[in-house]
């Protein structure tokens, strides 16, 4: 589905009304949640051989498993530690752009007679405005990056298999794109 998009040449839309606000938040909350499937799946086969539902649901969906961690095990799953270190900090930013999306709320000002939605994003002691769609861009080219690269490695070292498809790993997020971007 995002390779679709991607061969098209589409990106992230313009963020006009509140529907396309919410369906924004939607769009990176949902695929952050697919990132960290992936990095799941990888760390499951690094330590135990394949895709184990157990300690993937007990252990890394563990309500106190936070992207940081994973991050920091899925290192050590690399034996190219350059290669690892090249996306480390892209993997991070995007756990950074989902929470500007999950723990903010969107303020909006009138803007040459558009409404832009805007988050106000802690800084130092005071706050500055980030454009909501700035935040989309940047989450939709990082994850598109990332997918991509975890999407390879899943496939390299075959850590789906047994657990689930490629086609049914990305079932739902072809529902976020589909709603996003107007399916097809």
């Amino acid at each position: 589905m995002l390779s679709r998009l991607l061969e098209r040449g589409e990106t992230m839309r313009t963020i006009n009304s509140q529907d396309e606000f919410n369906n924004s938040r939607e769009f990176v909350i949902a695929n952050a949640c697919a990132i960290e499937i992936y990095m799941n799946l990888l760390i499951s086969k690094y330590y135990f051989g394949e895709a184990n539902y157990d300690f993937i649901a007990n252990v890394l969906e563990n309500q106190y498993t936070n992207l940081g961690f994973r991050v920091s095990v899925l290192g050590h799953t690399f034996d190219d530690q350059k290669e690892f270190n090249r996306n480390r900090d892209k993997l991070t930013r995007l756990g950074n752009l989902r929470n500007i999306y999950a723990h903010n709320l969107p303020n909006e000002i009138e803007k040459d007679g558009k409404t832009v939605y805007f988050f106000k994003n802690p800084k130092g002691t005071s706050f500055e405005a980030i454009a909501a769609e700035a935040v989309a861009d940047e989450f939709f080219n990082l994850f598109t990056e990332m997918e991509a690269w975890l999407t390879e490695r899943i496939k390299e070292v075959g850590a789906a298999e047994g657990f689930v498809s490629e086609d049914s790993l990305k079932f739902e997020l072809g529902k976020s794109y589909d709603k996003l971007f107007g399916g097809e």
